[in-house]
């Protein structure tokens, strides 16, 4: 009785141990397996390993390399992130109309209810990383029946005062390094981790808000609203590309432009967030939730397990809250306004794919933006919402510098400055010598353009017209293509194996070897009567390929026929040899090759 006690007990204390472990690798894609702890432990010390900061350079130029020094340039860099900008709201502002009704006012601040935290919380994945209470999703989750009514009372209670506790809001920020060995903070993305509750309550808000954005976001923004599919805009855009692409008349151009706001969520005004959701309609009570929800947070960074804070935001969404997506798309609708706005004013002008096709003038996906026009407006609303263009992800498109060109890739479609080829030459001195460009010079310009495209020369229409099985013609096809997988070809893909012929094993095994110079190979084409075509095709070709179309081009499509259905047979015998350990003899499958082939033909 007692080795059964122990023998559960320790069969708990691994399954426990297993979810430690899987709970810090964040391996949410693996669902069942075996007790997986080694690859856990594997997965988490990769993962702090990778997370684990060193050096980070400073705005000022200089570098941290002691812990302290890294909490200190951390702690400076979200100061001044999160440091509200003067900005002047009131012309963006004018721009957006009354959109939500008494109606969808009556339901958002409607009293809040169980069912609504309970179905809130089970919608959020259960295994997320924790914020500052140390609580996962799951915990709650788990004991939903217990807590629920000391939940649904402290969240009821802290809407109806409008206030949260200071405990409620902390946020703790993990730094997830974007690249390898990370020098600076733009090279962290930074990760909001909030507190179970506090995501319960957000979450109930988000789903009310989710009903009423379809009539408050315009039709060019396709994320998070809810009966637009995402993969919308992506379609209309490639069309629009596709068609800027194809054009090559007209006197009028048009430009695309894609545009990536620098930490967009995080530089969100909440001045602007207010004044964006009063002149939209929303009602005063709604409002004092959001602001609530969004102004009462205070920040703890994590820095290789050291905590830096309190950091006290004046501005910014963050990306972790159920809620910060929803906000962001509304107050994106200040750029698609200004766009309307030049529209209208006759300063823009969208493209059009084709006639009678509606005017696409601009597209967004969350912060991401692709622009048809040629206009300003973007400066302008950068200014308004205290953004900025991220100037890090421009740059020229190409590929590696390669002996003998400048390796830089064309873009169909779009216009390149010309001070970008200065850029490019200048940084590689090597290739800007006068003599070269002299004989560039002396090169005459062609009058025209015509496509061009690679193909082998052969009779190729020969080999699909031949009078024998469609299997037959396959391997003629592929033997021409250089698609069988003989010993030689496998060698020359990096597999490992051995490259004798596993029929004879006296040669190297490649195509001619086995169709052409093969003892048994060339005892089945005396057998089957075509000695004469094996010894034209030799005589005239020194390639697989070349003596195949040789035979095409002069022998007639039944002795055409009879050669391809011998090939075949050959390629049969030499992998039944290969993977059964039998053989034939040349005289057993030379005369089934003739009598395979006439059944066939009179069988048509």
């Amino acid at each position: 009785m007692q080795y059964q006690e122990l023998s559960e007990r320790h069969a708990t204390l691994l399954i426990q141990e297993e979810g430690y472990w899987k709970q810090r690798t964040k391996m949410h894609w693996l669902q069942e397996g075996d007790m997986n702890t080694r690859f856990f432990h594997m997965s988490a010390t990769v993962r702090s390993k990778k997370k684990k900061v060193t050096k980070l350079i400073a705005d000022n130029g200089t570098e941290a390399h002691t812990q302290e020094e890294l909490c200190e340039v951390a702690k400076s860099y979200f100061d001044t992130l999160f440091k509200p900008r003067d900005g002047d709201h009131d012309p963006v502002l004018n721009l957006i109309q009354p959109r939500v009704t008494d109606d969808d006012n009556f339901v958002l601040t409607a009293p809040i209810t169980k069912v609504e935290i309970q179905q809130a919380l089970f919608q959020m994945h259960p295994d997320k990383s924790p914020g500052p209470d140390g609580f996962n999703l799951a915990f709650h989750q788990r004991f939903w029946e217990q807590c629920s009514d000391d939940i649904f009372s402290a969240a009821s209670t802290w809407l109806e005062r409008g206030y949260f506790p200071t405990s409620l809001n902390e946020t703790n920020i993990c730094l997830i390094p974007k690249c390898d060995n990370p020098t600076s903070m733009k090279d962290l993305r930074h990760i909001s981790l909030c507190n179970v509750l506090y995501k319960m309550i957000s979450k109930v808000l988000a789903n009310r808000l989710k009903c009423c954005l379809d009539k408050c976001v315009s039709q060019e923004q396709s994320a998070f609203v809810e009966g637009r599919s995402i993969l919308d805009n992506a379609l209309i855009c490639t069309e629009v590309i596709h068609a800027l692409k194809r054009k090559t008349k007209g006197r009028r151009g048009e430009l695309t432009l894609k545009i990536d706001i620098s930490k967009a969520y995080d530089k969100v005004d909440w001045v602007f967030l207010r004044g964006v959701m009063t002149k939209m309609g929303f009602t005063n009570v709604w409002i004092r939730w959001v602001m609530m929800c969004v102004s009462s947070v205070n920040y703890l960074v994590w820095m290789n397990s050291n905590r830096v804070g309190p950091i006290l935001p004046g501005r910014g969404l963050r990306q972790g809250d159920p809620l910060s997506p929803y906000l962001f798309i509304l107050v994106t609708e200040c750029l698609t306004a200004l766009i309307h706005q030049a529209v209208g004013r006759g300063y823009l002008q969208g493209v059009k794919i084709c006639r009678g096709a509606p005017e696409v003038s601009h597209l967004l996906f969350a912060d991401d933006c692709f622009l048809f026009c040629r206009a300003n407006v973007v400066e302008r609303a950068c200014a308004v919402k205290g953004r900025q263009g991220n100037n890090d992800k421009v740059g020229s498109a190409g590929n590696t510098l390669l002996y003998g060109g400048l390796g830089v890739g064309i873009i169909f479609g779009l216009s390149m400055t010309l001070g970008c080829v200065g850029v490019l030459i200048d940084g590689c001195p090597r290739l800007n010598q006068q003599d070269v460009a002299d004989k560039i010079l002396e090169t005459p310009l062609v009058s025209s353009v015509r496509s061009d495209k690679y193909h082998v020369v052969g009779n190729w229409n020969g080999i699909w017209k031949t009078q024998a099985p469609h299997k037959a013609r396959h391997l003629l096809w592929r033997l021409c293509r250089r698609c069988l997988q003989t010993r030689y070809r496998l060698l020359e893909r990096r597999v490992e194996c051995t490259l004798n012929c596993p029929v004879c094993d006296e040669e190297i095994e490649d195509e001619l070897h086995i169709f052409f110079r093969c003892a048994v190979a060339r005892d089945s084409w005396s057998v089957a009567g075509l000695s004469s075509v094996l010894h034209n095709a030799t005589y005239q070709q020194t390639h697989a390929m070349d003596r195949i179309f040789a035979v095409c081009n002069n022998e007639s499509s039944d002795t055409v026929g009879r050669v391809a259905m011998l090939l075949w047979c050959i390629w049969h015998n030499r992998n039944d040899k290969l993977w059964n350990d039998n053989v034939q003899m040349p005289r057993q499958f030379g005369r089934h090759v003739f009598d395979a082939w006439n059944d066939w033909y009179l069988s048509r």
